[in-house]
């Protein structure tokens, strides 16, 4: 067969045992994702590379290279349309929450470049807003977008500012957004669509809030810019030297492979990438496998597993794949991830209502550069459901979140977590929240690296945020991790609100701060605890009252009568090297904390484990 449809119609006429669909190497381009649907004829369905061969299902288009036209010293030009490529897709308002394909997108040499952008780097502060954007936001007309100041004369040059966006966190440190700008009226900036949080003022005690410019084609001058023409369809690059590497776009706006319905089925050895939504979408599934295979440059998320829906397209936030899709036994195991636009892995499974475990695993994988357009609530693995794992794996190296987990009695284990939650507020590199009955998750033997904001802004290593509780925390390296310059503290560890956590035989390295607290009082419990939204998540997303819930989580018991207060969270031998303070609240109870100004050496210690390195982390 020439193409995998064509192997796949072949498997779908056979009858028996296992069926093996090998691929010779090669790049195969697809504008359409390739359903590997139900295969209830056969037992199992391998899907595989030839010999170690290099196989890359391509979501793009390689482009000619020789077509390049040197137009300036720095600047190549692609006729797009004389290429047969018409197809530029639409830039769209994302970011918090809100998650959408991608435009077409232009990678060079495996890396995803960045439409031309002011400033090059960094961000711009905002000025004075005469209109905050938030009381008119749906309506159609726009008449919702936020009116602000800036202090620039750059844009005073620029021949399509209404074509120009805005990114940036325009009113929270756990909020950014890419917004279409409507107008630049000499300093003054009126965008084209409300946000969620509308727009304020940066101050001092907010310095999180910031923006940039983008798609600006006067402002192609750095090396890893373009600019798309969409009237001409010429692509501009610039690029400093030679065209040596690949060239694509992206042109695949649905997942490059889908499994629906699907059971019994291996992927291994295989590229996907290069889409401008999902590597692989997966619903409904059953006993799936994907083994030793990379999943790249990606408009939304390398796999997203679990959406129970017939809405054609796919899912728009993680809040939607909370909607507890009965998926089980998915199993992703040495692969690696990369370069994908919101988010590494969304997984879910499970029976929450019955606490039935899904048994989904992500092991031994790598992930990093994970949230190249949203850069919040986009994680390397978005965990739900009930009794899925993540273990043995390396994420790093990220804008964002490392995992973000819902529901109950998960494993976050043995992983190694480095250099990420660098450009977000308010937010933990594990990080879980406003759920009383998601509960019973144990996090153990990972190691947390270099986790701390580089701008001072408030990042835990591990975040129970919005009165979340009854989580284990054990024997942890926490190293060099919280916020520890600025007004904004936080720990290594980070409570807000939350309660009935246990934590034991954590060891605190180079830490400002081991734990922070944030403690509620009864009126704040009873403003949330009264909300729609938690008696959804208490009531029908699962029965927090129910016998079921109450044997397994005794200290739920209160909810019932509306004692919403939870108990204590306990820390129990815990080891801190160069720590200055061990906790900034004295609601955090800590027993046999032993602290030294520097290693101690492998002194025994009463009471504290040691704890195996060389367990943690990818296992090769």
């Amino acid at each position: 067969m020439r193409s995998l449809n064509a192997a796949l119609q072949k498997v779908a006429l056979l009858k028996g045992g296992g069926v093996t669909i090998l691929i010779r190497g090669g790049t195969y381009f697809t504008d359409k994702t390739i359903n590997i649907g139900s295969n209830d004829n056969v037992q199992r369905l391998t899907i595989s590379n030839y010999k170690d061969e290099k196989v890359l299902l391509s979501g793009g288009v390689k482009l000619d290279k020789s077509v390049a036209k040197k137009v300036s010293s720095n600047i190549y030009q692609i006729d797009l349309k004389k290429a047969g490529i018409t197809d530029y897709g639409e830039l769209q308002q994302h970011g918090h929450r809100n998650a959408v394909a991608a435009p077409l997108e232009l990678f060079y040499k495996g890396q995803a470049l960045e439409l031309a952008r002011w400033p090059n780097a960094g961000f711009l502060p905002i000025g004075k807003v005469t209109n905050p954007g938030i009381k008119d936001k749906n309506a159609g007309d726009g008449q919702g977008g936020a009116v602000f100041a800036y202090s620039a004369d750059r844009p005073a040059k620029w021949k399509k500012s209404d074509q120009v966006w805005v990114a940036g966190f325009l009113a929270n440190g756990f909020a950014n957004d890419n917004v279409l700008i409507r107008s630049i009226d000499g300093k003054e900036i009126t965008l084209n669509a409300a946000t969620a949080y509308g727009v304020k003022r940066t101050d001092e005690a907010s310095p999180f809030r910031r923006f940039f410019f983008y798609n600006v084609p006067e402002e192609l001058d750095s090396s890893g810019e373009y600019y798309l023409d969409r009237a001409t369809g010429i692509l501009s690059l610039y690029n400093s030297g030679d065209l040596t590497g690949d060239l694509f776009v992206s042109m695949c706006r649905t997942p490059i492979l889908s499994l629906t319905n699907s059971a019994n089925v291996t992927l291994t050895g295989l590229e996907i990438g290069y889409g401008r939504d999902m590597g692989i979408y997966a619903q409904g599934t059953k006993n799936i496998n994907i083994k030793n295979c990379t999943v790249m440059n990606l408009g939304t998320v390398g796999i997203g597993i679990g959406k129970n829906t017939a809405d054609k397209s796919l899912y728009k936030s993680y809040e939607e794949l909370i909607s507890f899709d009965r998926t089980l036994a998915f199993v992703i195991s040495s692969c690696k991830i990369y370069n994908t636009g919101a988010g590494g892995v969304f997984m879910t499974g499970g029976d929450r209502q019955n606490l039935l475990p899904g048994g989904n695993v992500i092991d031994n994988t790598e992930i990093y550069n994970y949230a190249r357009r949203n850069w919040v609530s986009s994680p390397a693995i978005f965990l739900g459901g009930v009794g899925n794992v993540i273990k043995n794996c390396f994420i790093h190296d990220s804008q964002g979140q490392a995992i973000m987990y819902w529901g109950n009695n998960h494993e976050i284990a043995y992983n190694r977590i480095k250099d990420v939650v660098k450009e977000i507020n308010d937010q933990g590199a594990v990080y879980t929240g406003r759920d009383r009955s998601s509960t019973g998750t144990r996090i153990h033997n990972n190691l947390f690296e270099n986790l701390v904001s580089p701008r001072g802004y408030m990042v835990a290593a591990v975040y129970i945020d919005d009165g979340s509780g009854g989580i284990q925390v054990d024997s942890n390296i926490f190293k060099n991790c919280g916020s520890v310059q600025g007004r904004l503290r936080f720990g290594a560890v980070h409570i807000n609100g939350g309660g009935d956590n246990q934590f034991t035989n954590n060891y605190f390295l180079n830490c400002g701060l081991a734990v922070s607290m944030t403690s509620w009082t009864a009126e704040k419990w009873k403003a949330l605890m009264e909300t729609k939204e938690m008696s959804k998540k208490l009531k029908s997303d699962v029965n927090s009252n129910s016998a079921l819930f109450l044997k397994r989580y005794p200290y739920l018991k209160g909810l019932a009568s509306n004692d919403y207060r939870p108990g204590p969270n306990k820390f129990k031998n815990s080891l801190c090297v160069n720590v200055s303070r061990f906790s900034s609240n004295k609601l955090v109870l800590d027993s046999n904390t032993v602290s030294f100004s520097k290693d101690p050496g492998g002194v025994g210690l009463k009471g504290i484990k040691q704890i195996n390195v060389s367990d943690i982390g990818l296992r090769r």
